[in-house]
């Protein structure tokens, strides 16, 4: 099911690569405000990203590389509404829809 994005917080990691080159993260917050409904992360080029996955809130967590950071923001503030799921497929999705095509 997909959930409305209603705000968000970004962190970006500056310095050498840590935490297996995670470079920045977006936390994903519903249209009321308060509650986390997904996250991003975001992690160097080179860096093999991990499989997207429900975390025990119930919120998906996906995983993109460095380059894609621009992109999101962009969607994240020029689109509205703009939602987050994960598939049956287990694949992540941020989506100007609520329905799910695939």
């Amino acid at each position: 099911m997909a959930t409305a994005v209603g705000a968000y917080e970004v962190e970006i990691v500056t310095g050498p690569s840590v935490e297996e080159g995670e470079r920045a993260k977006l936390n994903l917050f519903g249209e009321q405000g308060g509650d986390r409904i997904g996250r991003i992360y975001f992690y160097g080029e080179q860096v093999p990203l991990q499989s997207d996955f429900v975390d025990r809130g119930s919120n998906p967590v996906l995983h993109l590389h460095i380059g894609m950071l621009s992109s999101v923001l962009d969607l994240l503030e020029s689109e509205k509404p703009l939602f987050i799921e994960l598939t049956e497929q287990n694949r992540g999705r941020l989506t100007t829809t609520e329905d799910t095509i695939f």
